[in-house]
């Protein structure tokens, strides 16, 4: 698992500076840290770093991406998203799992690639009943007949919850 709070996950065998422009597409078989500007779809087996000074126009595709620069592109992972504070991003992402920072700029639509672990309990779910069934009566379980009541302490239990056992 990334450790987004301090990066130190990645052990970085190919680091294009700050100094570095290009355009045309690059493929990485290992980590690679980027801060330079460029035009080109990055394609790589491992992890992306996007540093802050960078500024890229293209598709990213990779194991683990995390932004801290400027992106306008789609960003394809197959494990962790992650846009840190100073990070831009204009494009799609899809990834198992997105991290975004307070301060974190997106404009675009995030999907979630995971996959249930279980198929028997996902078709065992009950996914038609909303989520807030189950907290409104545990908040607020129906009150003994026998004791008195006032309106004002009186808590609206909504119709589909009144007949749940």
């Amino acid at each position: 698992m990334i450790n987004f709070k301090k990066n130190s996950y990645m052990t970085v065998k190919n680091i294009l500076s700050e100094d570095a422009q290009w355009e045309g597409n690059l493929s990485f078989t290992s980590n690679v840290k980027i801060d330079g500007k460029g035009k080109g779809n990055i394609t790589c087996t491992a992890d992306v770093m996007v540093g802050e000074g960078a500024d890229i126009i293209g598709d990213i595709t990779a194991e683990n991406v995390i932004i801290s620069g400027k992106i306008e592109g789609n960003v394809t992972v197959t494990g962790q998203f992650c846009l840190t504070a100073t990070g831009h991003l204009k494009g799609n992402v899809k990834a198992a799992s997105v991290l975004m920072e307070d301060g974190a700029f997106f404009a675009g639509i995030s999907e979630s690639t995971m996959r249930p672990q279980d198929d028997e309990a996902t078709e065992e779910a009950d996914v038609d009943k909303p989520v807030l069934e189950e907290t409104a009566q545990e908040i607020a379980p129906e009150l003994p007949a026998d004791e008195e009541e006032d309106d004002e302490d009186k808590i609206e239990i909504p119709a589909y919850v009144k007949g749940r056992k």
